[in-house]
């Protein structure tokens, strides 16, 4: 699994926004991702993905959710 499909799942299983600290830990709890090293996926990691994915992530106010979800709510 990719960085960005396990933020996309922790955002979907959790049904809300987050921010990046959050995702991290739940990223790194969870598992589904690892880096090569074997280090737990820093939060300025997690931030670097979702501005390079902004057709899956928007960020509003330090809360990061899914493109979908946004669309879904305006």
């Amino acid at each position: 699994m990719t960085l960005h499909e396990a933020i996309v799942e922790v955002l979907s299983i959790d049904g809300k926004a987050m921010t990046a600290p959050v995702i991290a830990a739940e990223v790194n709890r969870l598992g589904h991702y690892s880096r090569r090293d074997g280090l737990p996926v820093p939060v300025n990691q997690i931030s670097a993905r979702v501005s390079n994915y902004s057709h899956l992530f928007t960020r509003s106010d330090g809360l990061i959710d899914l493109q979908s979800r946004s669309q879904e709510q305006a």
